[in-house]
């Protein structure tokens, strides 16, 4: 969407990989500079592996990279760091289902495919992730016992991952967050909670605001 009266515009198809496919569910996409990364997800086969589509702004045009990673990742959190894009929990088809890998991808040198660089504490699918003075804060996500209100806290630099100590007011997974420049936190969207009467999990349409939980975990 690029007209300030709110006039949308449609790319491109993607490429398509050699299995037929080239559409993309459960993946993730982030931006840097002017180009566009979507990566892994299901349906991107073949071969249960993880691939890229990268899609360029400036020219409208797709670059696809096959099997950067030989599993297929999918409900991850994602977010970049300089010119590196981070891969945060989900799940690993046909492998872990709650994973607690941290999964990089240098865009500068493709060809190494995703490396494992680290890991979180507690293992999440569906979480949210902030990039935010060089850190990364991975928010809530699905465990194996449910919705949770953790932020974890990873430091690419360090590889380490601290949990800070005051949790978001709601268990939620599935979420969307953003941080100002300024450092004011937004949490919400169609996040999934559990219900305090029923225990069912529901979908809100809550927007939580607060300053960053900054930590020092260098």
């Amino acid at each position: 969407n690029r007209g300030t009266a709110g006039e949308w515009t449609t790319t491109p198809a993607a490429n398509n990989f050699s299995s037929g496919f080239k559409a993309q569910q459960d993946g993730g996409a982030v931006r840097i500079g002017a180009d566009v990364y979507c990566i892994g997800g299901t349906y991107w086969g073949p071969n249960e592996a993880t691939h890229l589509q990268i899609y360029n702004i400036t020219n409208a045009s797709w670059t696809t990279h096959e099997y950067v990673y030989n599993k297929q990742l999918r409900r991850f959190g994602i977010a970049p760091v300089g010119t590196k894009i981070y891969l945060l929990g989900g799940e690993e088809v046909n492998g872990d289902a709650y994973s607690s890998k941290v999964y990089m991808l240098d865009t500068t040198n493709i060809a190494a495919g995703l490396q494992v660089a680290g890991s979180i504490a507690v293992a999440v699918r569906d979480p949210s992730v902030v990039s935010w003075k060089g850190v990364l804060y991975l928010v809530a996500g699905l465990t194996v016992d449910g919705p949770t209100n953790l932020f974890q806290i990873f430091n690419p630099a360090t590889a380490a991952t601290v949990i800070h100590n005051e949790p978001l007011p709601v268990n939620a997974f599935g979420a969307s967050c953003a941080v100002s420049p300024a450092g004011t936190f937004y949490f919400g969207g169609g996040l999934r909670m559990v219900d305090p009467v029923s225990g069912w999990l529901v979908n809100s349409s809550r927007l939580w605001t607060g300053p960053m939980p900054e930590q020092d975990i260098f």
